[in-house]
């Protein structure tokens, strides 16, 4: 009886230690999404820049090393997204290390003072989610929790299945706009990704980064040509200073066709709480503009 009670207990105790979820730090809100998707109830994710907030211009705070520190993993975007001292925690950091763009060739853009710089919205196309996101995730949570390998595959498979289906989705919303309709302004460089996937023209008023501040030169130049090739249509986004934008769409008498969600989820209870929510949110808004405007 004792011995039977004893295998029981043991059971009892691996069964507990296996429920229990593995501490994972992501550094904003839409990696967080997508990685919750991998581990499910396997992780517990904190995200150190939140929903409706920059990662550009995001200060760190001592409770955010703190919880750095304290987890087994941390995954970052890389690219000079985290623009928050990232090089020198990583160089810290004791924990599983994993930039989720390792891979993929990145897009090249002038900014508006000339310079070159590296584009690091990488997931504004889904597919690209799909082929290095997903399968870097995947091999870091099999990597410091091997038991759960079935688990985490299984729902990688799942999510790029997912993924897939909403690239097809995107496609064919896009079918019923005029093919000169599709360009918009933007408050920063966040959708070069997107717009080559699909055949969109974006023209931003600032930078890939929003710590960039455009000159007056820049916006008088961005007012003719929003002018001399009739773009109609000006967005807001979630996560950035629209005074500019709005001051452009009343220069040149666009109209403002809505927020666009860029480098941030949305709060849970607003349309964008999720990766694939904020991509379709995205598209649903931009065609709406499109055909009403």
């Amino acid at each position: 009886m004792n011995k039977t009670i004893l295998v029981l207990i043991l059971c009892l105790v691996r069964v507990l230690v296996y429920a229990q979820s593995i501490t994972v730090v992501t550094s904003f809100s839409v990696l967080g999404d997508i990685v919750k998707n991998i581990g499910g109830n396997k992780v517990t994710i904190v995200s150190i820049v939140g929903a409706n907030q920059d990662a550009h211009n995001y200060e760190l705070k001592p409770s955010d090393l703190n919880t750095i520190a304290k987890s087994k993993i941390l995954f970052v975007n890389g690219l000079g997204l985290e623009a928050f001292g990232l090089d020198s925690i990583m160089k810290s950091y004791h924990g599983y290390k994993v930039v989720v763009t390792k891979g993929i060739n990145p897009l090249l853009l002038q900014d508006n003072v000339n310079k070159i710089r590296v584009d690091p919205h990488v997931w504004s196309n889904p597919l690209n989610v799909a082929n290095y996101y997903v399968p870097n995730i995947l091999s870091a949570l099999v990597a410091i929790s091997p038991e759960n390998k079935k688990y985490f595959t299984q729902n990688a498979q799942n999510y790029i299945t997912e993924l897939t289906q909403l690239n097809k989705w995107v496609v064919l919303q896009f079918k019923g706009i005029n093919p000169r309709n599709l360009q918009a302004i933007t408050t920063h460089d966040a959708f070069n990704y997107f717009a080559l996937q699909y055949g969109v023209k974006f023209i931003s008023a600032q930078g890939i980064s929003t710590d960039s501040d455009a000159s007056a030169k820049d916006i008088s130049n961005l007012e003719k040509l929003i002018k001399s090739s009739n773009i109609k249509v000006v967005f807001l986004e979630n996560m950035t200073n629209n005074q500019l934008i709005r001051q452009i769409a009343e220069d040149t008498k666009a109209k403002i066709g809505g927020e666009l969600y860029s480098d941030a989820l949305s709060l849970p209870n607003q349309p964008a709480n999720t990766y694939i929510n904020m991509i379709k949110y995205n598209v649903t808004t931009l065609c709406k503009a499109w055909k009403t405007h």
